[in-house]
């Protein structure tokens, strides 16, 4: 349930309802448009606060909670969602009707197997959160190491320790050969992250002045994305040129492109480009500004060390993430 925007009712209106008051243990399944089809269920959402659904969305109850968890865990499995598209009708505005809703078949196992199948997945999804909350602790952990750099040590513009900035190329973007090409980046292919997304794009044409090098260091400078930043590798991606909104920065022997790469990621950075970019209608951030950023001075050695450190908490990240990532083909199981 994602409760980031809520819609409200009249009090008066929910009271003299007759149908559509969410309980825990509810299934919620939309029932028409694009959207046909999606299902949850409610855990804690509600507790205490009175909460209904619109008149896009069916309520699904069974007798006992056990014969809940297991419809809504078939419903939201791939099999589950291929049989409600399946039964889908009406051509503009398709979507599933009470009657149709009602005559579909689903594999109904004796009570002790849908217990195990509920004890099984909840237990995946145990797992899910106790990994959440480990991912949380580790952020928090390269949080603190990094504002304690930011009140350690001296501070000091970031063009210092950088060569001039270069803007990226005005070339069109076409379909490429991930094997053969040389990649397209743009604003649109990083992630927050600091991550490449799966589009491969190439470029028209490619010249030699955007080639990006090891330990590159990309900044996105236009748009709601602006402060965005991609440490580039050839580990991420073989050959890659880089595109207009984005400018490049390639740090002198002083600074650490990593250690660069890690203090972009720090809450204090990414306030200060929330600062600079201000409320307008098309954010921008220049190189000047961009260069005159100021981070903590480190010796060299002192700035690998704080890349290890960070490296061990990030690839514990990537760890519990990976286990996420593969509860759900876990529940498919």
């Amino acid at each position: 349930m994602k409760l980031s925007n809520p819609k409200y009712i009249p009090e008066e209106f929910y009271k003299y309802s007759k149908q559509g008051k969410i309980q825990k243990h509810d299934i919620l399944l939309c029932k028409d448009g694009a959207l046909t089809g999606k299902v949850a269920i409610v855990r804690d959402e509600f507790n205490n606060i009175p909460a209904m659904v619109n008149e896009h969305v069916f309520i699904l109850r069974c007798e006992n909670t056990t014969t809940q968890k297991y419809l809504f865990n078939i419903l939201y499995s791939l099999n589950g969602q291929n049989l409600l598209k399946a039964n889908i009708t009406g051509a503009a505005q398709g979507g599933l009707n009470s009657t149709n809703l009602k005559n579909i078949q689903l594999p109904l196992p004796p009570f002790d197997v849908q217990q195990k199948i509920v004890d099984e997945i909840e237990e995946v999804e145990k797992q899910n959160k106790l990994n959440e909350q480990k991912i949380s602790e580790l952020y928090n952990k390269i949080q603190d190491i990094l504002e304690f750099l930011y009140n350690k040590y001296p501070m000091a513009e970031l063009g210092k320790f950088t060569l001039p900035p270069q803007y990226g190329a005005n070339i069109k973007a076409i379909d490429g050969n991930k094997t053969a090409d040389y990649r397209y980046i743009r604003i649109t292919d990083i992630n927050d992250n600091g991550e490449l997304l799966d589009d491969f794009k190439t470029a028209e044409k490619i010249e030699n002045k955007y080639i990006l090098e090891d330990g590159d260091f990309l900044f996105a400078r236009s748009g709601a994305t602006a402060g965005k930043t991609f440490y580039y590798t050839k580990e991420k991606c073989q050959k890659a040129i880089f595109a207009g909104y984005l400018i490049r920065f390639r740090c002198n022997s002083d600074l650490n492109s990593r250690f660069l790469d890690i203090v972009c990621k720090s809450k204090i950075y990414k306030k200060w480009a929330e600062n600079v970019k201000g409320g307008t209608a098309q954010p921008n951030i220049n190189a000047q500004q961009f260069a005159g950023y100021k981070i903590p001075v480190l010796p060299l050695l002192e700035q690998k060390k704080i890349v290890n450190q960070i490296e061990q908490l990030e690839h514990q990240i990537a760890e519990a993430q990976a286990v996420i990532d593969n509860s759900k083909q876990l529940k498919q199981a």
